[in-house]
């Protein structure tokens, strides 16, 4: 499997990591398996480890926000996505969840997106 994902109880937050390209049929496979761990924790924190992704498909990007919102992923939910680097795939990617109304912020600096994340 190309991701994976844990839940950490202590901090109340779920983990991802996604290996690999990264494009909408895996979107929709990580953001079900996703929606059933927020359902059974209630929690609405996730971290996005995306180091080791690449985005295949600009088209792709663009229907990322409404695909994960209708397989369950809610806009209030917030969400850390941590890259190597900001490549402008993933500036677009933080964009257009941003500009769909998910809490969605991008970062380089693991410690800094938990500390975001974890901040209510």
């Amino acid at each position: 499997m190309p991701f994976t994902i844990k839940y950490d109880k202590e901090i109340d937050c779920i983990f991802i990591k996604v290996d690999g390209q990264f494009d909408l049929s895996l979107l929709k496979m990580l953001a079900s398996d996703v929606a059933k761990v927020v359902e059974k924790h209630g929690c609405r924190r996730i971290f996005n480890d995306l180091r080791s992704a690449t985005l295949v498909d600009i088209f792709d990007t663009y229907h990322m926000p409404n695909t994960a919102r209708t397989i369950g992923i809610e806009n209030r939910c917030k969400r850390a996505l941590i890259v190597k680097d900001i490549p402008s795939e993933f500036d677009f990617l933080e964009t257009v969840f941003v500009n769909r109304g998910h809490q969605v912020v991008m970062f380089t600096d693991v410690d800094a997106a938990k500390q975001w994340l974890l901040n209510d």
